[in-house]
Parts: C-alpha cells; structure tokens; sequence
C-alpha cells in the first residue's frame, strides 16, 4: 500500500500531520487508545481507576512484545512514560501530575496523580509505548510494538514500514482469513 503524506517529516520522532499519526498509529502501541467511537478504550493494557481519581492501575496484557523482542512489561512501560515526561512539548504536559509510578509484578503498573486529572487517560492515549533499545534510535528508527515496524525513510520521498510479526492480532487476522498489508509506503508531497 502507498499513500502520500502531507509533507516530509525532518525525523521520524518529530513527523507531522498525516505521517507523524500513520507512524504514531501503525508502529506503537498505548496503554489505552480511542476507538472508532472516540471512547478511551484498553490498549496494550486494561486500565482500573479508584474511587479518589489520583490512583491508575493498568493490567497489561500477556504476550506482547516490541518488534525487536523485548516484551512489553511493566518496567518498560514506565521508562517510555519517564522518557516522555522527561521531554519538551505537549508529552512533558500530558504527564505532569503524576506523583509516581509503582510497577508491583511484571504486568501492573500503578501510577498515582498529585490531583484527580479528568484528561489523563487521553494523554496516555497520544503517548506511544517504545522499546528501552531504540531510545536512543527513536527519531531515526523507532521500535514499537503495534501492526507494523519502521523500516526506512527516504527524505523528501517516502516512510516504508513492514509487518510485524510480533502482533499479537496478526494470529487472530491470519485465523480469519483477513488480509493484511505486508509493505506500506508513504510518500511526501510538495505542501
């Protein structure tokens, strides 16, 4: 499949518009995500809220993994959580009540907010779950764990990602008989 973006991203960690949400959406994964409905739903974890709103307890699901390997545990989700309030922008702001996070076993994760925040969970939504080993690669070669992996990008001319065969769904799509792209394409136009 090739589809033409809206402009060439100057990385692949600061893409904009049309290829910063194709990358965002098919190369990571989120604790939570929206749905066709626009309603927060589970992502790679099912998320638990207590009575005070300050105490988020999320229940990663079992088996799921970076494309390099890694699997998705509670530890390195917090440290893509951490990355990201430790960076500057709009990520930083989505996380900025969070008193701490405790990580109890290897699939919860406990994070406590200074006040009841009514948008955390749509902040957690936008903020994409990487792999601790590409944390230094992320702008250039960034490591998820959602449908497809990031192959290369070519300035000016495309993004290509690949199926990841790591995907947990990609069994119940294989199941099914649904068809799925293997190769994808992006290409930038002119703005």
């Amino acid at each position: 499949m090739t589809t033409n973006a809206d402009r060439d991203p100057a990385s692949v960690g600061t893409c904009h518009r049309a290829s910063k949400w194709a990358i965002k959406l098919l190369v990571f994964d989120s604790l939570v995500r929206y749905d066709e409905d626009l309603q927060i739903v589970p992502g790679v974890a099912v998320p638990t809220v207590s009575p005070d709103a300050k105490s988020y307890t999320f229940r990663l699901r079992k088996g799921v993994e970076f494309s390099d390997g890694t699997p998705l545990e509670a530890a390195t989700a917090v440290g893509s959580l951490e990355r990201a309030a430790g960076a500057k922008g709009i990520w930083a702001a989505r996380l900025a009540d969070v008193q701490g996070y405790q990580t109890p076993d290897p699939r919860t994760i406990v994070i406590r907010l200074k006040r009841p925040n009514a948008a955390f969970l749509d902040g957690l939504a936008h903020i994409a779950l990487m792999s601790p080993r590409s944390f230094s690669t992320a702008r250039t070669k960034p490591v998820g764990s959602g449908p497809f992996t990031f192959v290369s990008r070519t300035p000016n001319s495309k993004i290509v990602l690949e199926s990841n065969e790591r995907y947990p769904r990609r069994r119940r799509w294989r199941a099914s008989g649904s068809s799925r792209w293997r190769r994808s394409a992006s290409r930038s136009t002119p703005g």
